[in-house]
């Protein structure tokens, strides 16, 4: 037996409204970032609602938030990607293999690697 299919219409219940979003939002947010991360396409979400009066204050403030939560997922989903890559390289030499400096992934290392990886790359030319 699959899902019941629901018919689509608007919510009338603003405070409905609002806790079903605040529901949605975070799943919103892994989707685009798997989608971007799988089509290497950049994907912004832009919740739009009409508001008036006191409320846009509220609203500004809930779409400066989402900016910040998105913001902090992509930092988060970053990190993982280092800590994935540096995890293989403790691996590769608890296993007795040498490292080599061709063998990192520079698409998540930070600067400062970066810049180690270079010097290693100019001391091994020389």
């Amino acid at each position: 037996m699959g899902r019941q299919k629901i018919e689509i219409k608007q919510i009338q219940n603003e405070e409905v409204c609002q806790v079903r979003f605040s529901k949605h939002r975070i799943g919103l947010f892994k989707k685009a970032s798997k989608l971007s991360t799988l089509c290497e396409a950049e994907i912004g979400i832009v919740p739009s609602v009409v508001v008036s009066g006191a409320e846009s204050h509220r609203e500004a403030a809930m779409r400066e938030l989402n900016m910040q939560c998105m913001e902090l997922h992509d930092m988060v989903e970053a990190e993982k990607k280092k800590r994935e890559a540096l995890e293989k390289a403790m691996k590769k030499e608890k296993e007795g293999q040498a490292t080599f400096v061709w063998d990192a992934d520079v698409d998540s290392l930070g600067v400062e690697e970066l810049q180690k990886m270079e010097k290693s790359l100019v001391q091994m030319d020389a």
